[in-house]
């Protein structure tokens, strides 16, 4: 039987981990309808596919097992498995040039007869002020500003360039490029969406309702991370924060003030937007000829003016987050008062048992 794959790359911030949550979780429904979400012998491919593309692996045993891994399963695929589906945002961001992207096809060619390329473009503007949030929790306490999509992250908005190199490499009709736009999506979802440009038995994408897998975190967390990221930074002289206890840090803060985030000013997004015109125009006249522009550019949900966070609702937040530290702290030291409770009253009925004897 002729088999396909889908291949997942991205870009980050457009539901990818909604989309490997779903498949994970309808891997055997999926199996039956003739599609293989690879992960049954523990293959961490979201964590893994992109590196194991690469030529210099440092030396980490755990991509040479998940390549062995890997092959191991599609050589002993069913021949009633007709799709198989790869899910990595990883692969846009590390996967770079058509010299780092050509690996992975050489790697994953010689198992399928077809090969298709999914990715998800979202409007460069409110990619990166999604990417702030992320970067923040990375503990990476910079300033929130569009000039970091102009940096080490510049390659990431530079959409022509992206699916040009994955064109280059995996031929002119691979590439199924999506546009990100939730309001547009079945039920808003993207996960839906994914499941149909992947020819999926919709009834699959359905899940139930829960805590939102990668909550957002408005602009009044966003500033006491930043306050004392920086104050960390300065402290120990490091560009990242890089421990468990600021990855708990952060997500305490997300979790006591969800909503939304820092956004550019419309002006801001605007300017920003221009210098990818010509590469979204090229992207529009490919893939979306129906389309007259590649991203909607109204601007108007946008603040008018950059935002600016009161000193006043600085310190609220503090407070917030430390009194959420003082109940754990209180739950803790009731919950060990229990235990030592317990543990006294266990020795003695020990002794009680012992003064009977």
């Amino acid at each position: 039987m002729p088999r396909k794959l889908l291949l997942h790359i991205g870009v980050p911030k457009t539901g990818t981990t909604s989309i490997q949550r779903r498949l994970a979780a309808q891997r055997s429904a999926l199996l039956k309808h003739g599609v293989l979400y690879p992960g049954g012998a523990g293959l961490a491919v979201p964590q893994f596919l992109h590196r194991a593309a690469l030529a210099n692996d440092d030396g980490d045993s755990r991509v040479a097992r998940f390549r062995r891994e890997f092959d191991r399963e599609l050589a002993s695929l069913p021949s009633d498995i007709s799709k198989v589906v790869l899910s990595d945002e990883q692969c846009s961001l590390h996967l770079r040039t058509a010299a780092q992207i050509t690996p992975l096809h050489a790697w994953l060619a010689p198992h399928f007869e077809t090969i298709q390329i999914v990715v998800y473009l979202r409007r460069q503007d409110a990619l990166a002020a999604s990417l702030y949030a992320q970067i923040l929790r990375h503990g990476i306490a910079d300033p929130p500003s569009l000039e970091m999509a102009r940096g080490e992250l510049a390659f990431l908005f530079d959409y022509a360039a992206l699916l040009q190199n994955w064109r280059d490499v995996f031929g002119p009709d691979a590439l199924v490029p999506r546009i990100f736009e939730p309001d547009s999506f079945p039920g808003g979802d993207v996960v839906h969406d994914f499941f149909a440009a992947c020819g999926l038995d919709p009834a699959l994408a359905e899940q139930r309702a829960g805590a939102d897998i990668n909550p957002s975190m408005n602009l009044q967390g966003q500033a006491l991370l930043l306050s004392l990221g920086r104050t960390l930074r300065d402290e120990t002289g490091g560009k990242q924060i890089r421990d468990k206890a600021w990855s708990r840090l952060a997500a305490i803060v997300t979790e006591l003030f969800p909503g939304r985030g820092w956004q550019p000013s419309r002006a801001e997004a605007a300017s920003f937007m221009a210098q990818y015109e010509a590469g979204n125009e090229t992207i529009r006249a490919s893939w979306f000829p129906a389309r007259t522009r590649l991203f909607d550019t109204d601007f108007s949900n946008l603040p008018e003016l950059p935002a600016a966070l009161e000193a006043e609702k600085l310190s609220q937040a503090a407070s917030a987050v430390i009194m959420h530290a003082v109940r754990a702290l209180v739950a803790a030291e009731a919950e060990d008062g229990d235990e030592r409770a317990a543990r006294r009253a266990a020795r003695e009925q020990r002794r009680a048992r012992k003064g009977q004897e």
